[in-house]
């Protein structure tokens, strides 16, 4: 007996799905064959978080807004190195380490 699982775009939900491929990891890739849909490939299980559609736009959006507050590539960095972690901490949770983070740098540069 064989199983088969309908495999659908996550932008656009479409059924007009074909293989293309599999990445340097070994995981199965498809193209969205939906002319209006500009998903190019996407895999159903990603190696990293940051790449899944639903967590890849919340790290756009928290990007948007540390770049809002006028931070340097290291604080991105730091910001990005929490956006990255399995569950993602509240808008407010991480405005409110990265002030204590900042604070503690400027602790730190005073010294030096």
């Amino acid at each position: 007996m064989s199983c088969y699982q309908q495999i659908t775009c996550p932008k656009c939900n479409s059924k007009q799905v074909v293989k293309a491929g599999k990445s340097i990891s070994g995981v199965q890739q498809y193209s969205c064959q939906n002319q209006e849909c500009i998903t190019k490939t996407f895999m159903q299980k990603y190696r990293y978080k940051a790449y899944e559609p639903r967590i890849k736009k919340q790290v756009i959006e928290m990007f948007k807004e540390a770049e809002k507050l006028g931070l340097n590539s290291d604080e991105i960095s730091f910001y990005r190195a929490f956006i990255q972690n399995e569950f993602l901490l509240k808008k407010r949770v991480i405005a409110e380490l990265l002030a204590e983070f900042l604070a503690e740098i400027e602790e730190i540069q005073a010294i030096f």
